[in-house]
C-alpha cells in the first residue's frame, strides 16, 4: 500500500487533543475563552487526518492504515484503521468540534471554563483512540478513559447536589462493565500465553491479528460450568459483551 503523507501522521489523530488536555488544563485560565482555541484546532486537525484517510479507504476497501510502536518489549501501542474505523474516527472528530465550536458561546459565562474544556478534550482524545487501537490493552485503556471523562463532565458542576449524585451513579454502574471487561482480557490474555507457551518473539500477542490468529485453539479449550461444557472463547465473549 502507497501511503499518503497525512496517513504516515495518522497516530496524531488521539494525539493532538491529548495535547489539547493538556495545554488547556495547566494553562487555559490564561488564555481567552478558557483556552477553547487549543482543542478546536487540535480536534480539527484530527479531523482532517480522518477524512482523508477514510476517503482513502472507502476507495481502497481492501486495505487499512497500520502503525505499531514497542512498549516494555512484549507489548505495544498501535493504531489500526480501516474502512469502518476511519468513518467513525471523521465522524467522533465531527460531532467533537461542532461541541466546542458551540460551547465557547455556551460556557462564555461559566467560570470552569478551562476545566470544560480540558476535561471534553481528553474525552475526544480517548474515544478516538478507543477506535484505533490495535490491540485488546490500549483499547481498554481507552475506554476507561471515556469512563473516567464521562464521570467528570456529568458531574461538571458538582456543587449541585443532583449533579454529584449522577456522576457517582454513572461511575458505580460503569464500574460493573469495566470488571467483566477486564476479567475476559486476563482470562484471554491466559488462554492465549498458554497456547503460544509464552510471548513468542518478535511479535505483540495482545495484537487483535494475533488475537483473530488463534481462534481455533481458543474455541478448542473448554470449561466445565455446572455440568456444562463451554469454550473458552464462549466465555471470553460474554464477558467482553457483559462489559458493554
Amino acid at each position: 500500500m502507497v501511503k499518503t503523507a497525512l496517513e504516515e501522521f495518522a497516530f496524531l489523530i488521539p494525539l493532538l487533543p491529548a495535547l489539547a488536555f493538556v495545554i488547556t488544563f495547566f494553562f487555559g485560565r490564561k488564555m481567552s475563552s478558557g483556552g477553547a482555541i487549543v482543542p478546536i484546532l487540535a480536534i480539527a486537525a484530527s479531523f482532517v487526518i480522518s477524512f482523508i484517510i477514510t476517503l482513502r479507504l472507502l476507495a481502497n476497501p481492501g486495505e487499512v492504515v497500520s502503525q505499531s510502536y514497542s512498549w516494555f518489549a512484549v507489548l505495544n501501542i498501535g493504531v489500526l484503521i480501516d474502512p469502518l474505523a476511519a468513518v467513525m474516527l471523521s465522524m467522533v472528530s465531527f460531532v467533537s468540534l461542532l461541541i466546542h465550536i458551540y460551547a465557547v458561546s455556551y460556557m462564555s459565562h461559566d467560570s470552569g471554563k478551562p476545566r470544560y474544556f480540558a476535561e471534553t478534550a481528553l474525552f475526544t482524545a480517548a474515544m478516538l483512540s478507543l477506535i484505533l487501537s490495535d490491540n485488546i490493552l490500549q483499547l481498554f485503556v481507552s475506554w476507561e478513559l471515556v469512563g473516567l471523562c464521562s464521570y467528570l463532565l456529568i458531574g461538571f458542576w458538582f456543587e449541585k447536589p443532583s449533579a454529584a449524585a449522577a456522576a457517582k451513579k454513572a461511575f458505580l454502574t460503569t464500574r460493573v462493565g469495566d470488571v467483566l471487561f477486564l476479567t475476559g482480557i486476563i482470562v484471554l490474555t491466559s488462554d492465549l500465553l498458554k497456547i503460544a507457551g509464552g510471548f513468542p518473539a518478535g511479535t505483540y500477542l495482545l495484537r487483535f491479528d494475533e488475537i483473530f490468529s488463534y481462534i481455533p485453539q481458543l474455541s478448542a479449550l473448554q470449561a466445565n460450568i455446572f455440568g456444562f461444557e463451554i469454550s473458552h472463547l464462549t466465555i471470553i465473549t460474554l464477558l467482553f459483551f457483559g462489559g458493554q
